[in-house]
């Protein structure tokens, strides 16, 4: 088989010359223009109109760049604030159990005669609260218990349910409390000053220089306030309805409820 050449007209612009044609072309076109000049004279008529537009479309509007944050990138960052929480929580306990060995450690150079100023302190403190000139109650000497009947006595005291409400809301570090009343049967009659108090517990330090650290749920106080030479007052706190800090319990309103179990 024989392949036929193809056939060329001789009358076509050679190659050579066409490509030198629209080199000149193109350097006519952007010798002695500026580049928007360029820009129009290359793009169709629909797209040189598009200023018209977006002055008027887009000009002073707020426009949404970027893409809203996708779901999945929330559950990261929840659970980014999840590992930091838990990391938190973790420096927080660390600082509590060594600030919770130093206090141990001070806790064994504890004495009770150290914290008998402190107690005349709060009595001096019950003193303004309640309107009465209370005394250091010392153990050596026989008191007699206000009650009832002693109608003369009750005279000069304040009426009982303003006496209680105010107990309610007073502070008990530097008080001297017994314990009356407890489900645990080995912290009966313990009684000291009290050192620290916190939402469950009452710190105490008996005479014997001990710390003991007693609950308020399921155990009852009882506290004495002596007010003349020989004479008591002797209240009762029921540990279930003191279950606050001090702090909250100042700006807190109790409501008076029945009170039967331990």
């Amino acid at each position: 088989m024989s392949i036929e050449p193809q056939s060329q007209d001789i009358y076509s612009e050679p190659k050579i010359l066409k490509k030198k044609r629209k080199k000149d072309e193109s350097k006519d076109l952007i010798v002695g223009k500026n580049t928007t000049e360029i820009i129009h004279s290359i793009l169709p008529d629909n797209i040189k109109q598009l200023n018209k537009n977006l002055d008027q479309k887009v000009f002073r509007r707020h426009l949404l760049l970027n893409k809203n944050k996708s779901k999945q990138n929330s559950c990261d960052n929840k659970g980014k604030n999840e590992i930091d929480l838990e990391s938190k929580q973790r420096i927080r306990r660390k600082k509590y159990l060594e600030l919770e060995k130093i206090i141990k450690q001070e806790q064994k150079s504890w004495k009770y005669e150290n914290f008998i100023p402190l107690h005349s302190l709060w009595i001096g403190y019950m003193s303004e609260l309640l309107g009465l000139n209370l005394m250091i109650n010392s153990s050596t000497s026989s008191n007699e218990i206000v009650s009832e009947e002693s109608s003369n006595d009750l005279k000069e005291i304040p009426p009982i349910v303003n006496i209680q409400s105010k107990l309610l809301k007073a502070d008990y570090h530097g008080s001297v409390l017994s314990v009356c009343r407890s489900k645990n049967p080995s912290l009966i009659d313990l009684k000291g000053i009290v050192v620290q108090e916190t939402q469950e517990t009452f710190k105490l330090i008996t005479v014997n220089d001990s710390v003991k650290c007693i609950p308020k749920k399921h155990t009852v106080f009882k506290l004495e306030l002596k007010f003349q030479l020989n004479k008591l007052l002797v209240f009762e706190i029921y540990g279930n309805q003191f279950c606050f800090k001090s702090t909250d319990r100042v700006g807190k309103k109790f409501k008076t409820k029945a009170f039967v179990e331990l």
